[in-house]
């Protein structure tokens, strides 16, 4: 749609660039930070933001010890994303709806500000978090929904088993290890274990790396520290 928009532009048929606002939704450690990058880098090269990076933020954030700090936090972190990408981690959770006096209403007043219009330019907002909560979120926010139509709103899936175990062989292979067929059978079934029990708080590739970092590999070092001169193989 941004091409099609460029095009015609070139060929002086006025097109309205379409929104940069996005949802990314999905449970954690499904990549939606790496995307972001990615995100960030392509509308740069398609000439929509003038630098492509991305700006990290979440509630705690943007919170300030003052009431009308997160104003001043919120304009801050726009500005600093200026020609790139505003990311908010967890933003289902900026206000609580259920207390009229949280701060977070701050956040939301803020971000709608500079929404739209002349200050909507060179920069792009994207929310982030679990897919039903984020939903919910923006059901209950229309002004700020409005400003992400359907096509802005991606939904990262759960990694499968199979994901996951290609995941653990790149991060061992570009850390030198190896998995040996018994190994990697092993590791498969303790994955397959973890993955049918796996609830909302299920790290994704975050867990496979974790499992891999903090547990095997340190069996491993373990069984390796108490051998004089081990070998490579």
């Amino acid at each position: 749609r941004v091409l099609l928009a460029q095009k015609r532009k070139q060929k002086n048929l006025e097109t309205p660039i379409p929104s940069l606002h996005t949802v990314f939704m999905g449970n954690p450690g499904t990549g939606k930070n790496t995307v972001a990058k990615l995100y960030g880098k392509m509308l740069k090269e398609l000439g929509l933001l003038s630098k492509g990076h991305v700006v990290f933020q979440k509630r705690s954030t943007l919170m300030g010890q003052n009431y009308a700090s997160e104003q001043e936090k919120t304009l801050a972190a726009i500005e600093e994303a200026k020609g790139g990408i505003l990311f908010i981690e967890e933003a289902n959770i900026l206000y609580k709806s259920d207390d009229s006096k949280d701060p977070g209403r701050n956040i939301i007043e803020t971000l709608l500000s500079e929404l739209g219009g002349e200050k909507d330019k060179d920069w792009g907002l994207l929310l982030s978090g679990p897919t039903e909560e984020m939903t919910a979120f923006l059901s209950a926010h229309s002004g700020i929904s409005s400003h992400f139509p359907p096509e802005n709103r991606f939904i990262f899936e759960d990694y499968s088993v199979d994901e996951l175990m290609n995941i653990a062989e790149t991060f061992c292979e570009k850390n030198n290890y190896f998995l040996s067929p018994e190994a990697k059978t092993i590791l498969r079934n303790k994955v397959q274990n973890d993955y049918n029990k796996r609830d909302l708080s299920f790290g994704n590739g975050r867990y496979i790396i974790n499992l891999l970092s903090n547990e095997i590999l340190k069996a491993m070092s373990l069984r390796i520290g108490k051998i004089k001169n081990p070998s490579l193989i």
